[in-house]
């Protein structure tokens, strides 16, 4: 018996919106840092580019996460993807008035990593509603099948549109499969939790930010989770930073060659997101996690070493697709560990724990590769994300799966 039947009606209306946004989202994920390159020709502005779309984590998540466990979760997530398309259709105005300056590429990242964090905030605790606790691996490795499947697609038919139209037609394509999304989000019955009654999303969420924090903090696993996060981001943001210079410098790739290694790693992170719930049927989270950062600072040094355009596309699959891996096991983790009422508080505060290092990873990464180069910056990374992995073999992650048999026991002596 296969576990799709189980996943049920409302979960595949969740999963195809899903992917349709997920597929215009990889147009604006190859067009936006294509855009700043074109405009700049700086490392530094990539670099830049990158930490301004994580800043929001850091000023807003903790607040947004607060409302999200006040609001209308439904509501709220149509909403959200009705603005996203909004925003994005402000840029091919701008950019056909002859009015577009790298400053508002900063500006539209910074605003639609804000909706963002509200949305997936929303997303992490509805996945949870719509399966049951047996079926949340499979399903959340569902949904990143099905992204990664759109993101090898998204950049391979984002370079097709450049070779023939202007940068921001993609834009425009990433605004309309949001209007997809909202209309399936509306299509599905069961409610996605309604809000505490008689209180305001925003007043008072003091109080349950706090308690959020305290949760994820105090809890060993949980807060070791988070820590590892925080430190393979710092390193990862570097290379994420530079990689349209590696792409264009050291592996003299053209703009469609470079849409082809946007793919690579999308189709990586395919590859494994399906494998994850053997994966972690097979093994400990630890071994997975751990196993998992350790192979991503191996490659990434290899990735960087390597100057062949088709050993770069290889490399660079096998590396996002490990970074997928420790993701999912780490989201499953979190959704069996915490309960309903605190996801997603919990949710953003994991994020703006996780991400807080981005900005400075993705600065740092630009600034060194202006003055280092790529090849150097990108070594170092690898080495630092594989210190990051050993770092970790002996701590709190070894005890995550009894962590998450307690919780279930609790569950069931519950009802």
């Amino acid at each position: 018996m296969t576990a799709a039947p189980r996943l049920g009606r409302d979960f595949r209306w969740y999963l195809t919106g899903h992917a349709v946004s997920s597929w215009g989202s990889a147009f604006t994920l190859f067009a936006v840092p294509l855009l700043v390159y074109r405009l700049t020709g700086s490392a530094q502005a990539l670099g830049t580019a990158v930490a301004v779309s994580f800043a929001p984590y850091l000023l807003f998540g903790l607040v947004l996460g607060a409302v999200v466990d006040r609001t209308d979760r439904k509501a709220l997530m149509v909403r959200l993807e009705l603005a996203r398309a909004a925003l994005l259709l402000i840029v091919p105005l701008l950019a056909v008035a002859g009015l577009l300056r790298v400053g508002t590429l900063y500006a539209l990242s910074f605003l639609l990593t804000t909706m963002r964090i509200a949305f997936d905030a929303g997303r992490f605790a509805v996945v949870a509603t719509l399966v049951g606790p047996d079926d949340l691996v499979a399903a959340n490795g569902r949904l990143e099948a099905v992204s990664a499947a759109a993101r090898v697609l998204g950049p391979v038919l984002a370079g097709a549109v450049v070779a023939v139209a202007p940068i921001v037609v993609c834009l425009v394509l990433d605004a309309v499969t949001y209007l997809v999304s909202a209309a399936c989000l509306l299509a599905i019955r069961r409610p996605f939790r309604a809000p505490s009654p008689g209180r305001r999303p925003i007043a008072g969420v003091g109080p349950e930010i706090r308690e959020g924090l305290r949760y994820v903090i105090r809890h060993p696993v949980l807060r070791t989770v988070s820590l590892m996060m925080v430190l393979a981001n710092l390193v990862d943001a570097v290379t994420l930073a530079l990689l349209v210079v590696l792409a264009k410098q050291q592996l003299g790739a053209s703009d469609t060659q470079l849409a082809w290694l946007y793919a690579a790693g999308a189709a990586g992170v395919l590859a494994l997101a399906t494998l994850a719930p053997r994966l972690r049927a097979a093994f400990s989270f630890a071994q997975v996690a751990v196993g998992a950062q350790l192979g991503t600072g191996l490659l990434t040094v290899a990735f960087g070493l390597n100057r062949s355009y088709v050993g770069g596309l290889v490399l660079w699959a096998l590396v996002c697709g490990l970074g997928a891996t420790i993701n999912i096991a780490a989201t499953s983790l979190r959704q069996l560990i915490v309960p309903d009422r605190l996801r997603g508080r919990v949710m953003t505060v994991a994020a703006v724990l996780a991400w807080s290092a981005v900005p400075v990873g993705a600065v740092a990464g630009g600034v060194l590769t202006e003055r280092f180069g790529p090849t150097a910056v990108c070594v170092a990374a690898g080495l630092l994300a594989v210190l990051v992995g050993a770092a970790f073999l002996n701590s709190p992650l070894r005890r995550a799966d009894s962590s998450r048999q307690e919780r279930a026991d609790a569950a069931g002596s519950s009802v």
